[in-house]
């Protein structure tokens, strides 16, 4: 499933870090969060049965007042995950879990994902846990991340300090960094593109 979710996560953990990265099985997670719930969702009924209009929400996502009438059973995966989503969030809960949420979505897509989850966290003050393979999209959501195996923690603190410590699988990026410091660039690692393109350009000017 998608979208979990939690009313009352049982670890003061989250009363401090609103944005988590988790990275490991969903089992995992129970060392952390041990009363995850499921939404019931009926597919033969209309979007309109679980959600309402929130017009902030459908503008970000690109969605319109018409998407509501949407038998579910006829809609993309990516459209369902979308439609639970905020199905979740209309219902306000603690925690939201985001389970590899994030694939079959391109990049300027996730973009769209991570300004509503900001968005929420901001208005609702929902706190989200993020589990996914692309490290720059959880990058971009959090700060924090916890690397579990085994229900045994590996690993807590910022994303580029577990890719530097190979807790977490180097992303493409870092090849290309690696390639141009090879030739004398002395470029800083980074996961962010533009960081990257103003460090080439201050190493070459």
């Amino acid at each position: 499933m998608e979208v979990m979710f939690s009313n009352n996560p049982n670890n003061g953990f989250f009363d401090i870090k609103q944005f988590v990265g988790f990275y490991g099985e969903i089992s995992d997670l129970e060392i952390l969060i041990d009363n995850l719930d499921k939404k019931v969702i009926n597919k033969k009924y209309k979007v309109k049965k679980y959600l309402s209009y929130n017009k902030d929400y459908f503008d970000i996502l690109d969605l319109d007042k018409p998407f509501l009438n949407k038998k579910i059973e006829d809609m993309s995966k990516c459209e369902y995950k979308l439609m639970l989503l905020l199905a979740v969030i209309e219902d306000k809960p603690k925690l939201i879990v985001l389970n590899y949420f994030d694939v079959g979505f391109n990049g300027k897509f996730k973009r769209k994902i991570i300004k509503l989850i900001k968005l929420i966290k901001a208005s609702l003050g929902i706190n989200f846990v993020v589990i996914s393979n692309d490290v720059i999209f959880v990058n971009k959501v959090v700060k924090h991340v916890v690397v579990c195996n085994k229900k045994i923690i590996k690993f807590q603190g910022k994303v580029l300090d577990a890719i530097k410590e190979g807790y977490i699988e180097e992303p493409p990026i870092y090849d290309f960094i690696k390639l141009a410091n090879e030739k004398g660039a002395n470029l800083e690692y980074t996961l962010d593109s533009k960081d990257l393109l103003k460090d080439i350009y201050r190493s070459v000017f």
